[in-house]
Parts: structure tokens; C-alpha cells; sequence
């Protein structure tokens, strides 16, 4: 995050209670926490693996390949006779990751590049969705968006105890040993699929878009209350027009998009860098920000890159 962007900005959102944490500690600015949606339409829940064979689907960014090597060194030893993995990044992830790791059974690798059409097919094939994470600084304020994800595409998922994670425990495996929570879950194919299926509802609740959407607008709402709220000793020099009141700027740290990645119900667009496109109809208000220039060029992507969604068309400029 920019430093010269987050003194410039009104409010700085993040997604857990760790990023804000971190943010206040270095930046000394106080954060708001709004969660990440789900976009990925619900999938009915199914767990049926096969006897003896478990697939396993990964998919992360590559920032989270560090994370296989530990993982994979856990389910080397589950008591099964096959194992399938599939893994799925926008980049092939070095081959060392995973070749290394002595299986106590045969392992089939299949590494394939992301898209969201392959991401839906991989979720529909695997039995789980395998998350390994380790207790670094920036794994530990992580966002719960791959666990919901797995949770809405209607697969058991195994994952370590990342802090957001413990909120979805009782519908996934969250624990320290990622074996276990397979072991577990194939003895217990009932309790794993009533798992899944509250999680579901529990995920529609709490990280809808309509959900999210809702505390964007408390979070802007009570900003702009802030910023525009009168000085001491000004009395009435209060403006109460609202097209005379101070624009407000947020500052979101989103993840990367790429334009191309548009979202079911979402305008997913660059609005800013080297591939920048053409505001949507849906981002009112949107315009270059004072501090674009300062801004590296391969950073503006993540700084840019907008999700918006259909509910804010018509927020004031």
C-alpha cells in the first residue's frame, strides 16, 4: 500500500482485523474493515469421492506458492491409494514446489493456468480444495475469499488456521494438519456434506454482494459525514449543498484484476496503469487520482482495478 496514497485518501478499507492492525501500525491512519464478496454463483454441495483416490484441487496466486511445499509434505502421508492433484495460478508454479515431496502413494500432477471457466470446471472434478498457508506476517492477515469460495462452489475444503479462516471453521477443516482433515472428512462423508451445506447459507449471509454492498455504503456514508463535518469556531461556514461538500476519497487495497476477469453481476475493469480502459458506466465518479503519477507503473493495476457493483449506479459525484 503507498504511503502517499493513504495520507491523501479519507479512509483506508481493508478486509480483516490483522491488514487493519498492520495498516494503523505503519501508516498511523485508522482503517475500516469491509469484507471481500463472493462472486462465484453457488454450486449444489457434493462430497462422493471414489474409494482409495482423493482429488485435490489448488488455486492461488502465486504469491501463495510458498505455501505448497508445506502442504503438500502434510498430505504426502493420508491413507488413501491415489492421489489427484490439479493446480491452478495465473503463472506455472516451479516444478520443485511439488516434484520434491515424497508421497507415500502415486500422485498424479496437473498444473493448468487460471481463467474463471477453468476454475469452475477444476472446483466441479475435486473432492477438496486444499488451502496450506504458513504463519508469516503477510499470510497471517490474509482475507477468507479462497475458503468462501470453496465453500460456495460446494466442496469440502482443508485449511490452515489463518485467523479469517477460523470464522468458517465449522463449515470446512480448519486445523494445522491438512491430513487430518481429509482423513476426517472421508470418514465422516455425512457430517462433511452438512458442513458444506450450512456453510453455504452461512456464507449468502455475511458475504453476499448485497451484504458487502450495504457496509460500503454505511462506511462512505459515515466518511463523508466526517470530512465535511464543521470546524471548531466556524459555526455556519458549514456547506450544506451537497454538490458543494468535499469529495471523499477511499482507499481500497484490492488484488489485481486484469480487465478481461468480469464478474457475474460485477463491472470488473482497469480504470488506471499501462492497461487502462475506459470507465464503466457503473463507477460514477471515477477520475484520475492526484497522486496517479506518483504511483508505480506496476503497481497502478492494483490500485486502479475496480469491482462495481450495479447497486451504486447513481451515487452522487
Amino acid at each position: 500500500m503507498d504511503s502517499e496514497l493513504c495520507k491523501l485518501s479519507d479512509a483506508v478499507v481493508v478486509q480483516t482485523p490483522q491488514m487493519k492492525e498492520a495498516v494503523e501500525k505503519r501508516f498511523g491512519k485508522a482503517g475500516f474493515i469491509i469484507d471481500e464478496p463472493y462472486f462465484n454463483p453457488r454450486v449444489a454441495p457434493r462430497f462422493s469421492p471414489q474409494p482409495g483416490v482423493v482429488k485435490l484441487f489448488w488455486c492461488g496466486h502465486p504469491s501463495n506458492f510458498d505455501t505448497l511445499p508445506y502442504g503438500l509434505r502434510q498430505l504426502s502421508r493420508v491413507s488413501v491409494k491415489r492421489v489427484q492433484l490439479e493446480i491452478m495460478s495465473i503463472e506455472a508454479p516451479p516444478t520443485s514446489l511439488y516434484s520434491k515431496v515424497a508421497w507415500r502413494v502415486p500422485v498424479d500432477y496437473n498444473c493448468i493456468p487460471f481463467s474463471i471457466e477453468a476454475q469452475k470446471k477444476s472446483m466441479e472434478k475435486c473432492d477438496f480444495v486444499i488451502i496450506p498457508s504458513l504463519a508469516t506476517p503477510t499470510k497471517l492477515i490474509k482475507p477468507a475469499n479462497r475458503l468462501v469460495a470453496a465453500i460456495q462452489g460446494g466442496r469440502f475444503a482443508v485449511a490452515h488456521p489463518l485467523p479469517s479462516y477460523k470464522e468458517l471453521a465449522d463449515y470446512c477443516w480448519c486445523g494445522d494438519d491438512l491430513r487430518e482433515g481429509i482423513e476426517w472428512a472421508l470418514d465422516h462423508p455425512g457430517e462433511a456434506m452438512a458442513r458444506i451445506e450450512r456453510g453455504q447459507i452461512y456464507v449468502e449471509n455475511r458475504f453476499s454482494l448485497e451484504a458487502v454492498c450495504a457496509r460500503w455504503k454505511e462506511v462512505i456514508a459515515g466518511v463523508r459525514l466526517l470530512v465535511n463535518a464543521p470546524s471548531h469556531g466556524h459555526g455556519t461556514a458549514h456547506r450544506s449543498h451537497a454538490h458543494h461538500q468535499k469529495q471523499v476519497g477511499v482507499l481500497y487495497r484490492c488484488y489485481q484484476v486484469c480487465g478481461v476477469l468480469t464478474q457475474a453481476g460485477l463491472v470488473n475493469r482497469n480504470i488506471a496503469g499501462p492497461h487502462a480502459q475506459a470507465v464503466p458506466a457503473g463507477v460514477q465518479g471515477a477520475r484520475r487520482h492526484p497522486a496517479q503519477d506518483r504511483v508505480p507503473v506496476g503497481a497502478r493495476d492494483r490500485v486502479y482495478g475496480v469491482h462495481v457493483h450495479p447497486e451504486f449506479d447513481g451515487v452522487p459525484r
